[in-house]
């Protein structure tokens, strides 16, 4: 009798994404990822001649860790200090190498040398090749998805008695609770955002322990840190840099906290065990996105993404510099600035005619001349004429609001020239828009708003439907929305700052966060996070 007693055992795995097996006998590991074509070719249709099946990648696994055995085989057991220690007489002549996997076509493939499925069919043949040139023997031995140990420990709970009866249900529990294998992207998903988590207590200097399983590290504290993730995820801070709905937001913390539960074995959202609530300081963030969710025909903020958009569509169709949609990207531009309203700038439809503007007492509600004050560097007055024909002179402006809807009229705001955001330059705006007055009304002329635009032969005021238009353009253009479908899109002419100067903090913000590419160079094994 040969014996087929194994000299060597190897366990080894595969995915979607990727595969791994180690040896403990002949002290080898590897982990690799698949290329995108292989991971583009598990999604395609059987009928697809690129598919590749799940099958297959488990084989390749088993096939791998044969070759590395043999590449063992061939060297001698004292090329290695602990190969020596192992196996003091040398390596067996015939030896036998018993390959664990979870895939019975595998463990079948593997015994047989020989398949019919067209699958795998290259690789076995392969797998026989290999076989002929070495005087290994490869078994291979199925690990079953519900382990007997498991089950034995569930069972020992009961009373021996009543084990035999209750066999077949706790093995059908444990089957069920098992489920279906995930899908790559779902598992792909999970790992990144339990990476996510772990960037944001880098980020936050929360290092003393990652995992917050510390004999010395208190629940509350636990609580504490979701909770300020909550925050950063309601800003913004996901891995991809945008806003997201409460529903993900709760994902994103079910991820995370499935994760340190792993190693705590409390969930840091809840503050007691027995909780059916989240903590209400995470409750609570998360209710105020609900709220802001469910708010009925809210408007949706202007952000500087869709200003910079709206200045590339200026210069790519070389819009007319007095024409409505460079009118609109000055005065949208200085309104994410000092957050003027619709009325402090621009007229209603029906006041869109030269000499129709809105009043109160007599005077002008929108931005005129007069309401324009301009300094240079040594804080001396410079005036409007001098301002038109050197725009370098001024480096002050101060605008006078005459009228506003809080009732602090005539109040004042200072703005200082920008050498490094010319686009957002307050003082560069309001020249171009004091030269475009000037060359369709006159600049002399003191009493009449500022906002004025060329419309074919005729000179009208900036109004709220045209701004509205050139809005939803902007909107449907930059988030490829279809104008036709998407009517409830409103965007707010009322007031630019509340929306932009938020978009404005957040890209900031952004700008210093680490997203999902940088992630990739995080140094830490990612094997782990999925489970």
């Amino acid at each position: 009798m040969i014996p087929r007693d194994p000299h060597f055992t190897s366990y080894g795995d595969a995915s979607f994404l990727g595969g791994g097996a180690y040896s403990d006998e002949l002290l080898f590991w590897f982990r690799i990822v698949w290329s995108p074509a292989i991971v583009a070719g598990t999604k395609l249709k059987a009928s697809n001649p690129n598919y590749v099946h799940i099958n297959s990648l488990e084989f390749l696994v088993a096939f791998l860790q044969e070759i590395a055995t043999v590449v063992r085989l061939e060297g001698t057991s004292h090329a290695h200090p602990g190969l020596a220690h192992k196996f003091p007489n040398g390596f067996s002549q015939f030896p036998v190498l018993l390959n664990r996997t979870d895939n019975t076509p595998t463990e079948k493939w593997m015994n047989d040398a020989r398949t019919n499925s067209p699958f795998a069919r290259l690789l076995v043949d392969l797998h026989g090749q290999l076989l002929k040139r070495s005087p290994l023997t490869a078994l291979s031995d199925h690990i079953p998805d519900i382990s007997h140990f498991t089950l034995d420990e569930k069972l020992r709970l009961f009373p021996a008695e009543s084990r035999t009866l209750l066999r077949p249900a706790l093995l059908s529990i444990l089957q069920s609770k098992a489920g279906a294998t995930d899908d790559p992207r779902k598992s792909g998903t999970l790992r990144s955002r339990r990476l996510h988590f772990l960037k944001f207590c880098y980020d936050m200097n929360l290092r003393d322990d990652y995992l917050m399983n510390g004999p010395d590290f208190p629940h509350e504290r636990r609580v504490a840190t979701f909770a300020l993730y909550t925050v950063a995820l309601a800003t913004g801070r996901t891995i991809k840099g945008q806003y997201i709905k409460s529903a993900t937001i709760k994902q994103y913390l079910h991820a995370a906290a499935s994760f340190i539960c792993l190693f705590t074995g409390r969930d840091p959202r809840y503050n007691n065990p027995s909780d059916t609530k989240m903590s209400p300081d995470i409750h609570a963030t998360i209710a105020e996105v609900e709220r802001h969710e469910n708010v009925p025909n809210k408007l949706e903020p202007y952000t500087l993404d869709m200003q910079q958009h709206l200045e590339h569509r200026n210069i790519d169709t070389k819009a007319h510099r007095d024409g409505l949609w460079k009118t609109c990207e000055d005065w949208n531009s200085i309104g994410l600035l000092d957050g003027h309203r619709l009325s402090e700038y621009a007229q209603t439809s029906a006041n869109k005619n030269i000499g129709d503007q809105a009043t109160f007492d007599g005077i002008s509600i929108a931005f005129c001349v007069k309401d324009v004050t301009c300094f240079d560097k040594f804080k001396r007055k410079v005036s409007i004429s001098d301002f038109l024909q050197n725009p370098d002179l001024v480096w002050r402006i101060k605008t006078r609001f005459s009228h506003q809807k809080n009732g602090n009229h005539g109040e004042e705001k200072l703005f200082i020239r920008s050498e490094k955001s010319p686009l957002r330059c307050y003082i560069r705006r309001m020249h171009s828009i004091l030269s475009r007055f000037d060359r369709l009304i006159g600049i002399t002329t003191t009493n009449v708003p500022l906002a004025v635009y060329q419309d074919g032969a005729r000179v009208l005021f900036l109004h709220d439907a045209e701004i509205t238009r050139v809005m939803r353009h902007v909107a449907c253009s930059l988030y490829n929305l279809d104008p036709k479908q998407d009517k409830t899109i409103a965007i707010p002419t009322i007031s630019l700052c509340g929306g932009g100067c938020f978009e404005h903090f957040f890209h900031l913000m952004v700008q210093q966060m680490i997203v999902a590419r940088d992630m990739r160079d995080f140094q830490i094994s990612c094997s782990f996070f999925v489970s």
